[in-house]
């Protein structure tokens, strides 16, 4: 049905520019549709404020741990990544291709990363290299060694690159001591006990049942006025219709945004195919200014998924208030980028509720579910994929927030309740 609708705002945009070339004998300039000169929400957060690691596994004596996303620790381990230091050394020095299983076990922190981290994203993330200085495609996947080095890896490939420098010892050494910032679950590699599927390598799975703490969530509530005036500089021109189910779409010929009852928004503009896309550093960036022009950032949030086709780029970003990445049926924020417009942009927040006592829930290891009787175990079966990653995340669904695996694909994400195996949700995407 959301796809079938989507399909109609996007003709009734289509329709609109022919009605308002009619009436008005030209067209808006695109370029005009993204300034706003008078409604500020705020500014924008960097690129290094979104691209950060979606996990970060500590491998203890005790063995593999995950560390809490809002945790002190996960924000110094992510800024020793950030600012670790710039050697003279020429680039063929620096840099050593090495021979390694495909998951290396030598690691002691492994951050992983939910898309692959090209040249000029990782520019973006470590402040004092340049992207001239990775002589990689993309990796996904950065492990520190006990010695402190560092290597660059992608999931499904062996070996990897060894940068010749160290990471910061004494926060390293604080990590190996930590026991009250990492979440109380046994992790283990999902290819030591998955039977007959093929999995990617740094793909962790519950080593045996855990349990949860899940706090109440709530939407968010847009300023449906400013954000509608930040699409619109010239409120006469645009044609209100309001549908069935309460929504309301706003057009001026050029772009339209359809309002929902809930508070969530739904934009778009007509495509322009004949452009570029600009790298996905800029892509990013566009993105960032765009969603603070068009109702700001209130809550911090990071980029979850990213997927590219030859003409588009699209980003997911997700909260991980919570210690753990929080997605939904309809996504917080989702941006697509054609060439080097929007031309799509969801918005439909969610924030901490403080009022709700939170819930413990028992989780179930991945291999668990798809060995019993249950939704994803079924899917699998009529489905056979190779796993490109896997995540505990939570998931907001019937109101309520539940613990879920997130499992990637080639093409798809599979969202199943970590608890029972029931699918909650399959999305375009995955796959790196």
């Amino acid at each position: 049905m959301e796809r079938i609708k989507t399909l109609i705002l996007v003709g009734l945009v289509l329709l609109s520019v022919v009605l308002a070339l009619n009436l008005m004998g030209q067209q808006a300039s695109p370029g005009q549709v993204e300034d706003s000169p008078v409604i500020d929400f705020g500014p924008a957060p960097g690129l290094a404020d979104v691209i950060l690691p979606g996990r970060v596994y500590i491998h203890k004596d005790q063995g593999m741990k995950l560390l809490r996303n809002e945790s002190v620790l996960y924000n110094h381990l992510v800024a020793s990544l950030k600012t670790l230091e710039f050697d003279t050394l020429e680039n063929w020095e620096r840099w050593e291709q090495v021979d390694l299983p495909v998951n290396n076990l030598d690691s002691q922190i492994i951050f992983r990363f939910d898309y692959a981290l090209t040249p000029d994203l990782l520019a973006g993330f470590m402040h004092n290299y340049d992207q001239a200085d990775f002589p990689f495609e993309s990796v996904n996947t950065i492990q520190v060694t006990a010695e402190g080095s560092l290597l660059f890896v992608n999931s499904n490939e062996a070996g990897g690159w060894l940068l010749n420098t160290r990471f910061d010892q004494q926060v390293l050494s604080h990590a190996m001591a930590a026991d009250q910032e990492l979440w109380d679950l046994e992790w283990t590699l999902l290819s030591e006990v998955a039977n007959n599927m093929p999995v990617d390598g740094y793909v962790y799975d519950l080593a045996s049942p855990g349990s949860v703490a899940v706090q109440g969530w709530r939407k968010l509530q847009i300023e449906e006025d400013l954000i509608i005036s930040s699409f619109f500089v010239d409120p006469g021109r645009v044609t209100q219709i309001r549908e069935n189910d309460g929504a309301v779409i706003y057009t001026d010929g050029e772009q339209a945004l359809r309002v929902f009852e809930s508070g969530a928004l739904e934009y778009s503009i007509a495509e322009d195919t004949g452009i570029n896309l600009v790298s996905r550093g800029e892509s990013v960036q566009k993105a960032l200014e765009f969603v603070a022009r068009h109702g700001g950032w209130p809550v911090p949030l990071v980029v979850g998924s990213m997927h590219s086709s030859e003409s588009q780029l699209s980003l997911e970003f997700v909260s991980q208030a919570t210690g753990l990445q929080v997605y939904s049926l309809d996504p917080s924020l989702r941006t697509v980028l054609t060439g080097q417009t929007v031309s799509s942009y969801r918005r439909n927040l969610l924030i901490a509720s403080s009022d709700r006592i939170p819930n413990v829930i028992e989780v179930q290891p991945l291999v668990q579910l798809l060995s019993g009787h249950t939704q994803v175990s079924s899917w699998f079966d009529r489905n056979p994929s190779s796993i490109r990653d896997l995540s505990l995340v939570l998931f907001y669904a019937g109101e309520e927030l539940r613990p879920a695996w997130k499992v990637s694909l080639h093409r798809q994400q599979v969202f199943a309740d970590a608890a029972n195996g029931r699918i909650l949700s399959i999305q375009e995407g995955g796959g790196f």
